[in-house]
């Protein structure tokens, strides 16, 4: 049973843990804010009645806070939860089905989320709309465990760049790489570089990216010397 009241943003919480995409896509924000000042609807956002925690509506709340502040008060579609397994169950329904489709980043996300809240992957397999096959792949390839973090154990989502390091332990400095990556595998970006300069494509004006080259040149000499000593060993 749910009901559409009007609530002040600044009485909704934003719970981050729970959140399936892990970050606010800033950049689908600012179309939405767009479409909104051209007329455009949207639905109202989704209340646990108990803790005032946005179900889903990460997006809408943003949008709404940076056009018209904490105080303005939106359309919310209040329901009785459980508990955050439920919570968490219906959001990853409602994602697989419309707004911003789900990476496979999101899909991890939603394993380590449904799991610490007591679902099972054969619930999120159903709620996601995805094989139970594709989930264990994702499951067992892409999470690392981090105990630096954690005296359990608390595991996160890496990405495909960085596939390689599944099941490994990450420091916290590897950790905060995993987040800037953006997920393609790491020969992709070697080539990029490599047709840029093939091709006479790169802009030898831009001052900051000659920098960056000439950083990468010296980090580069260092790891080839030591994979050189390695073979050699």
């Amino acid at each position: 049973m749910s009901q559409l009241v009007k609530m002040k943003l600044s009485d909704l919480v934003l719970d981050f843990d729970m959140y399936l995409r892990g970050d606010i896509n800033h950049q689908n924000v600012t179309y939405m804010k767009e479409a909104q000042e051209a007329g455009a609807e949207f639905p109202p956002i989704l209340v646990d009645k108990k803790t005032k925690k946005v179900v889903d509506g990460f997006a809408r709340y943003t949008k709404d806070k940076q056009l018209y502040g904490l105080d303005c008060e939106v359309e919310c579609e209040v329901r009785s939860f459980k508990n955050e397994g439920e919570m968490a169950r219906e959001a990853m329904i409602i994602n697989s089905k419309h707004g911003n489709r789900l990476t496979k980043q999101d899909y991890v996300r939603c394993i380590l989320i449904g799991e610490e809240r007591g679902l099972t992957l054969k619930q999120i397999s159903f709620a996601l709309n995805i094989s139970l096959a594709g989930l264990k792949n994702l499951k067992t390839g892409r999470i690392c465990p981090i105990p630096s973090i954690s005296p359990t154990g608390q595991s996160i989502p890496i990405k495909q760049t960085i596939k390689h390091m599944a099941g490994k332990v990450l420091n916290k400095e590897q950790v905060r790489a995993n987040d800037k990556l953006s997920g393609m595998n790491q020969n992709f970006y070697v080539r990029q570089v490599i047709i840029l300069i093939d091709s006479d494509l790169l802009n030898l004006e831009d001052e900051r990216l000659m920098s960056d080259l000439e950083e990468l040149y010296e980090k580069l000499t260092g790891v080839l010397s030591k994979e050189s000593i390695c073979s050699r060993g």
